[in-house]
């Protein structure tokens, strides 16, 4: 079975890329239209390091420049960002680094967590 029979990417070629945001590090993963991984990368993973404050822009421009042959190789021509929490400036950067090498931007999605095994809770106070 060929690589590009694994993975499906619906009309146009429209792949899914997640966001995540922490105060280190900075991941990206690429997956195609029933979120089955194709790659992810990460700041540290791109040869950035340091505070992620500073080095933001930087870093998600690495990571573009990882991701464009896979862009490439299953010919995407555009991507749905699903984002876990919001970060304009950064994802700003990302959009524009994108759409320098070509990717369309079909859609934004944010995606809160919740926990999943229940909230305890509120204590009840003594008497």
């Amino acid at each position: 079975m060929s690589v590009h029979n694994q993975f499906s990417f619906g009309p146009g070629n429209v792949a899914k890329l997640y966001l995540k945001f922490s105060y280190s590090n900075i991941f990206i993963s690429l997956t195609d239209s029933e979120n089955k991984l194709i790659v992810c990368k990460t700041s540290g993973s791109s040869g950035i390091s340091g505070r992620r404050r500073k080095k933001a822009p930087h870093a998600v421009k690495a990571i573009v420049k990882k991701l464009y042959p896979y862009f490439v190789l299953f010919k995407i021509k555009g991507v749905i960002l699903m984002m876990m929490r919001r970060s304009i400036s950064t994802v700003n950067y990302l959009i524009r680094d994108l759409l320098l090498f070509g990717i369309k931007i079909h859609s934004f999605n944010v995606r809160y967590f919740i926990a999943h095994n229940g909230v305890r809770g509120r204590k009840l106070r003594r008497k």
